[in-house]
């Protein structure tokens, strides 16, 4: 390239030229008789004395088209061009503007063929080159896309060794990212355009200002679709300091903020917070948003409030009473929320809004009483004054917390299952067009199941690195990586920092280390870049042509297509599936697994630092909560209690155990009594009638108690007569209870011997 600098050369020396603009009398003269009377094939060769007065504006032609054609035929033509737009306009060539200039080359061959009454464009290209060197042409835009072979003129002015020399140098770094050769030719196009336009090929040449100059146009023919790709590469050639921003990032966000409606003083103190707030870029811009919108409620319902030393207890108390009352869209920039749109706005917030709502005015007030901030462009630096305390101010209301609690927004096992499948068997032919254009297949692939499969936020999927797989030695694979593992096989997943703790290694389905494997196989070399969590200059995994994933491409590309491919919709009961609704789907199969990990060890696998954020995660499936009740039951019964707090007091009986039929048992150690499930009715035997009368007394309470049964009894219990003759069979020679106290429930002395026969008929067939 140095080379190249130093060898090249504007081609023609303007110097040299006369310059002037005014044809004098003899030229109108010859040029009038050459483009009027000395014209068609019998014309013959131009007499000496045209070429004598013409020489001055004939020889620079020549000089150009010298370096433009070999063609005599071309030259003859674009020359006699030349002199009727002179005789048309009644001026030099030096003289013609970019309009002018672009209405002799003509917009398109079509517009050239009309204005110069010729049935051959062959010329046009010529003429095209001498504009540029002779007449300063710039406006390139002024063409329609493919109107004119730009790349053509600028091998022709600048010479293919440069130009091919500077497409090589830009275009190698490129490639070596992930661009199709298949773009050569848009960047030699794109190239090309810039380098005529600075008037240069020497990449060295083309500065940050230039190529901001050209990116603020807002459109471009030839330069503006790949000047983003061009200034990284000139970035990583050491030629630029930093790239092109893109897109919005063209112009900071902070000056595209909606503030009308809002006093300017409280805006003012809006963003002396957010300059000097230590919380982090994203708390930050959500919490300068959250403070917009109380401006906007300020100027309606306190408009004499324009700061925040206006605030006091009574305002703070409005404020809190207008959040708990606020729906979507209330106070919002109308950019946000248009008139037209509907969904959500309208809707009640959340509980959870509520409170990060109240958290921002509280975390506001505070940083402003603790910390001097910079009020606008000047040099006042002011401290709020303490007027009254945020912290009891902006206290959540007791009934807005009490309606938040763990509830993870899992996605149905119906719908889950769908979703692996489709990530399991996804093909090129899934991508749409534009996706396969955007990112290799690999790429999506590994995405896909890693969102599936890993458990990881969305942010961590974009942020892991080259060689974050690990395999185990048991479970170790080969380069090419087609051999099968076992179902169950795991590999080690190396999870960057995240926002609740430090980096750290956890086991993922070997599914997640194959294709992440698969990828890096393809993946083409990328520059490391910055990782503004850890500050640190790192090789991100999915990185594409020198750019990592998009924040919003699971969300907008890659479940669109999981959900497309398993013919599902992109909403479920629980609302939109999104990328962290993935974790707690995992993270809840995980925890309700026959043999699943236990709180602490899915808050380890999950990265999280305090263990009852796992709880928004794992969420208990009832059908494993009915097991648990099923193994609880299932060696005991429950059976309900009467018991008498007056008869307690007395001395009485006063403990009655159900034993079906409406009949009671006073015996209260029934539960451990030989003949519970087959009763002998021995005294403490209660029936129907005397039982009526218990249940109706004063202040009896009916409880539940968890009696234990073996296996046989569990057979009694259920029904089994079979079970209940072997049942009685081994318990006849077994004495009747002793009845703990004479004292009994019955006060007649017949009663009491009807129940002592009934007990003594019981013994006599029992022992038959």
């Amino acid at each position: 390239m140095e080379n190249l600098k130093e060898k090249w050369r504007w081609p023609v020396d303007l110097s040299r030229y006369d310059q002037s603009p005014t044809l004098s009398r003899r030229e109108k003269e010859q040029i009038a008789y050459l483009a009027t009377r000395h014209v068609g094939s019998g014309a013959g060769p131009w007499p000496e004395d045209c070429k004598a007065a013409l020489m001055r504006l004939i020889q620079p032609v020549r000089d150009v088209l010298n370096r433009a054609t070999k063609d005599v035929h071309f030259r003859y033509h674009a020359i006699r061009a030349l002199l009727k737009e002179m005789h048309r306009r009644g001026r030099s060539y030096w003289s013609w503007s970019d309009e002018e200039w672009l209405a002799t080359v003509g917009p398109t061959n079509k517009d050239f063929l009309c204005r110069h009454a010729c049935k051959v464009v062959t010329h046009r290209q010529p003429i095209f080159a001498i504009a540029y060197l002779l007449g300063g042409f710039r406006d390139f835009d002024g063409f329609p896309p493919h109107g004119i072979e730009i790349a053509t003129l600028a091998d022709t002015v600048f010479g293919r060794e440069a130009m091919k020399a500077g497409v090589d140098a830009t275009f190698g770094v490129l490639h070596e990212w992930g661009y199709n050769q298949s773009m050569r030719e848009k960047m030699r196009t794109a190239l090309s355009y810039l380098l005529l336009t600075n008037r240069s090929p020497n990449l060295e040449d083309l500065g940050l200002d230039f190529l901001a100059s050209v990116d603020s146009k807002g459109q471009s023919t030839y330069g503006l679709p790949q000047l983003y790709a061009i200034s990284r590469a000139l970035t990583h050639l050491k030629i630029i300091p930093r790239p092109l921003p893109r897109g919005a990032a063209k112009t900071p966000w902070i000056e595209r903020l909606d503030t009308d409606g809002i006093a300017a003083e409280w805006v003012d103190w809006c963003f002396a917070w957010y300059r000097q707030s230590r919380a982090t870029p994203r708390t930050r811009k959500h919490g300068l948003f959250k403070l917009l919108q109380i401006g906007r409620w300020l100027a309606h319902a306190h408009p004499a409030v324009t700061k925040p030393e206006h605030w006091d207890y009574s305002v703070a108390a409005d404020f809190v009473s207008a959040v708990d009352e606020m729906k979507v869209g209330d106070w919002c920039s109308r950019r946000k929320f248009p008139l037209g749109f509907k969904h959500p706005v309208g809707k009640p917030l959340t509980p959870r809004a509520k409170v990060a709502c109240l958290y921002t005015a509280r975390t506001f007030f505070l940083d402003l009483q603790d910390v001097p901030v910079r009020i606008g462009t000047g040099k006042t630096v002011r401290t709020l004054p303490r007027r009254f305390n945020p912290l009891r101010a902006f206290r959540v209301p007791p009934a807005i917390y009490r309606l938040i609690g763990p509830a993870p927004r899992i996605i149905d096992d119906k719908i889950w299952l769908k979703l692996l499948h489709a990530a399991e068997s996804l093909e090129k032919s899934d991508l749409r067009s534009f996706q396969l254009g955007m990112y290799p297949f690999e790429l999506v692939q590994a995405v896909a199941t890693a969102w599936c499969l890993s458990g990881l936020r969305g942010d961590e999927i974009r942020r892991l690195r080259v060689g974050c797989i690990r395999w185990r030695a048991e479970e170790s694979v080969t380069g090419d990586g087609t051999e099968s593992l076992p179902n169950d096989a795991l590999c080690f997943l190396s999870v960057p920092v995240n926002k609740t703790g430090t980096a750290f290694t956890k086991p993922v389905h070997w599914v997640v280390g194959k294709r992440i494997e698969a990828w890096e196989r393809v993946r083409p070399t990328q520059t490391l870049s910055l990782d503004a969590k850890t500050n640190e200059m790192v090789n991100f995994l999915f990185s594409f042509r020198g750019i990592r994933i998009a924040p919003e491409y699971i969300n907008g590309h890659v479940i669109p297509l999981l959900c497309a491919k398993a013919n599902i919709p992109l909403r479920d009961a629980m609302g939109k599936i999104t990328a962290h609704r993935a974790r707690a789907t995992i993270a809840s199969a995980l925890y309700n697994a026959p043999e699943g990990l236990g709180i602490g060890e899915l808050g380890q696998w999950l990265g999280h630092k305090d263990m009852r954020s796992t709880q928004y995660y794992a969420k208990l499936h009832p059908t494993r909560l009915a097991k648990s009740i099923s193994r609880a039951n299932k060696n005991s019964r429950l059976i309900q209690v009467l018991v008498d707090p007056a008869a307690i007091a007395k001395g009485e009986p006063a403990i009655f155990y159900y034993l079906g039929n409406e009949a009671y048992c006073a015996n209260p150690a029934w539960a451990s009594c030989p003949h519970r499930l087959a009763c002998l009715k021995c005294p403490m035997y209660v029936p129907k009638g005397t039982a009526q009368l218990i249940e109706a007394r004063d202040g009896v309470l009916r409880l539940m108690q968890e009696v234990p049964l073996n296996a046989e009894e569990k057979s009694v219990a259920e029904g089994d007569v079979m079970a209940l003759d072997r049942y009685i069979h081994h318990r006849r020679h077994l004495p009747t209870p002793v009845v703990p106290s004479e004292q009994y429930v019955f006060n007649s002395p017949d009663q009491r011997a009807a129940v002592h026969s009934t007990v003594d008929r019981s013994r006599d067939r029992s022992s038959h």
